[in-house]
């Protein structure tokens, strides 16, 4: 990054030094028409959002550094996640269902995670407990399952990931995984995120509607991977004078969302 950095001009707001990523992953929609799908271009751009709109980003949220005190990694503290649903004729969000992170707490701080954002890692991996959890929201009679039919990041014949199915009649646009991230001054960073393409996605070839999140139950690193920025916007700031911060935004994946954040037309 530091190399790019000398190659890349500055950003738009004069004031700002260093350097911005912006990482926009779209998931194209089941049926999606031939002569639609060049709105579904994804990107990644420097030092300027690309499109004509700007989607509403998150406060700051403080990347980790790690044991030498150095950012390697764009690791972030993750404190609480929650699914809520939409419920229509009440016309208003019932209220969130908590997903534990952790299978037991002492004290409010260690319920939480150390989790890297990677566009590398196809899925995302959580504690069991956390996948668990998700699973029985979804069924209430479910229990993760291993998958050894699915390659996996990280995956192993022996010891094959496990995640879950999500009925069909539970897939819905509205539901959102309401993320708690923590940002300055101990300042909690709330972050609302379509749960469809990040928890969940329905697979073509199975027919099924089957789990993004993935887990094993010994611990390892935690990942939010490409199908979280499937549901996202990303901004990776690297500011030449101060630490570097995260700030994150919802996609939105209904037509009208879709047209509002396009990208401009190729220059000759």
């Amino acid at each position: 990054m530091c190399a790019m950095e000398q190659h890349i001009p500055g950003p738009a707001i004069s004031s700002y030094d260093g350097l911005v990523i912006y990482i926009g992953l779209r998931p194209i929609p089941r049926h999606t028409k031939a002569t639609e799908m060049p709105k579904y271009q994804s990107f990644v751009a420097l030092n300027k959002w690309p499109c004509g709109n700007m989607p509403a980003f998150s406060a700051d949220i403080p990347v980790l550094s790690g044991h030498d005190d150095q950012f390697r990694l764009w690791d972030l503290r993750l404190l609480r996640m929650q699914i809520k649903e939409y419920d229509r004729k009440a016309r208003m969000y019932t209220r969130p269902v908590d997903i534990p992170l952790v299978a037991s707490t002492l004290s409010d701080d260690e319920g939480n995670i150390r989790i890297t954002l990677d566009t590398g890692s196809s899925l995302s991996w959580l504690p069991y407990v956390a996948v668990q959890a998700i699973a029985r929201y979804y069924d209430q009679e479910q229990i993760p399952q291993p998958l050894p039919e699915v390659k996996v990041y990280g995956d192993s014949p022996t010891k094959p990931a496990v995640t879950y199915l999500v009925p069909s009649e539970r897939d819905s646009a509205y539901s959102l995984v309401v993320m708690h991230f923590r940002g300055r001054s101990e300042q909690i960073v709330t972050v609302e995120v379509p749960a469809r393409y990040f928890l969940y996605v329905h697979n073509p070839t199975t027919s099924r509607t089957e789990g993004l999140i993935f887990a094993r139950r010994e611990p390892r690193e935690w990942i939010l991977g490409a199908n979280f920025f499937h549901s996202t916007w990303v901004a990776l700031h690297k500011p030449n004078s101060n630490l570097p911060f995260v700030r994150i935004a919802a996609q939105d994946h209904s037509t009208a969302g879709v047209d509002r954040y396009q990208l401009p037309p190729p220059t000759l």
